[in-house]
């Protein structure tokens, strides 16, 4: 999480604004204390009493992501065997705020990325049986990738550029040569059929939560959307260490073909976090850098 100015043309406001809009919005939480609680790349959070969120969204093409949540989060969240968010107002776009905006129901736990004793074989057994069954869901109407979800779950060679770029900017004790192989496998595997379904699209350590050592719910669905699956693969690299991974991707059961794509978008999506975060946030870094590490071996630069 961080909290500077990311993006030109960003939406901001402050506790007094939001508490306003609450007030204005949803009167019967009018009462609760509004205190700011974080901000990630796409919105700004505040806690709402003790048992609500809001999500401001800090861009228009943010709240893209708000307003497909609102429409698909009931509907695949009683389906789930994880707890995902819900929602509990959808607010409308009015003259505090010029973008659609949310109030979801407060979810109990801790981040995979501040817990020191993940029990990774059962956590990787119950987060594989939650990605199975998103996978299961009817996908009628669901939104393909776009900007609503950054593209996450789209076709692979439209990183290329962009990929390569990021790979070059990679520290020195990186193993570039390699990390061009693993994207070439990557690209080529794209060239056949590909499986497409609900993915989560970005299951990273913040965006999991834990309690007594096991993951529990799934936050932040912004990356939802219905595309390769193999981008849903992430925690392999993300989350676990060598034998939580071989447990996840055991139960995950990708082709070949899935496998390398699922490291191609581990890449793009280490590789592109550290190139445009750099150390401006800690969080995404460390993220970037457990990933690349496991993707990766480190030698010392000459």
């Amino acid at each position: 999480m961080f909290n500077e100015v990311l993006f030109e043309n960003e939406f901001i406001m402050s506790d007094q604004s939001v508490r306003a809009l609450i007030a204005t919005s949803v009167p019967a939480l009018a009462h609760l204390d509004v205190r700011s609680f974080a901000a990630g790349s796409d919105n700004r959070l505040y806690r709402l009493g003790e048992n609500h969120l809001v999500r401001i969204p800090r861009r228009a093409d943010a709240a893209l992501q708000i307003e497909k949540e609102c429409r698909w989060l009931e509907r695949l969240g009683s389906k789930l065997p994880l707890t995902i968010p819900s929602i509990a107002h959808r607010g409308e776009p009015c003259c505090c705020i010029p973008h659609s905006w949310a109030v979801y129901d407060w979810i109990q736990g801790t981040p995979v990325a501040m817990t020191t004793d993940l029990d990774e074989e059962v956590s990787a057994d119950r987060l594989a049986a939650c990605l199975l069954e998103l996978q299961a869901q009817d996908t009628d109407g669901g939104p393909t990738p776009g900007e609503h979800n950054f593209r996450r779950g789209g076709p692979l060679g439209e990183r290329d550029t962009a990929t390569r770029s990021a790979i070059s900017q990679l520290p020195p004790h990186y193993d570039q040569p390699r990390a061009h192989r693993i994207w070439d496998a990557a690209l080529q595997a794209s060239s056949g059929l590909i499986r497409t379904g609900w993915i989560h699209g970005d299951l990273q350590p913040g965006n999991l939560l834990t309690e007594d050592r096991q993951i529990v719910a799934l936050i932040d669905m912004g990356g939802l959307g219905v595309g390769d699956l193999a981008c849903d693969l992430l925690p392999a690299w993300s989350v676990f260490g060598p034998a939580g991974s071989e447990r996840f991707l055991k139960a995950m059961g990708p082709t070949t073909a899935e496998l390398q794509r699922g490291m191609g978008w581990a890449l793009t999506i280490a590789s592109g976090a550290l190139a445009f975060y750099g150390q401006r946030s800690g969080a995404m870094q460390a993220m970037a850098e457990r990933i690349l590490d496991s993707l990766l071996p480190r030698h010392m630069a000459s």
